[in-house]
């Protein structure tokens, strides 16, 4: 797996918002035309495919993957 400049795009956006903040949809929409609850389910889709057997990902990815999930926690 890789990520694409879109998931990686949210998982910075989500590591930007910080942890006790949750994204709003008009900031979601304005960034990525899609709501927050489907952005936050983006992420979560990430998150399982790099958890998932056989995955590799450069240490850039693997940092910022590595943020976004302490945040979504």
């Amino acid at each position: 797996m890789r990520l694409d400049w879109y998931d990686r795009r949210i998982l910075e956006f989500v590591v930007e918002c910080g942890p006790c903040s949750q994204p709003t949809d008009e900031q979601t929409l304005a960034c990525f035309g899609i709501s927050a609850q489907r952005v936050l389910r983006r992420l979560d889709a990430v998150i399982d495919l790099a958890d998932a057997p056989g995955t590799t990902l450069g240490e850039p990815d693997r940092d910022l993957l590595k943020r976004a999930r302490a945040v979504r926690v």
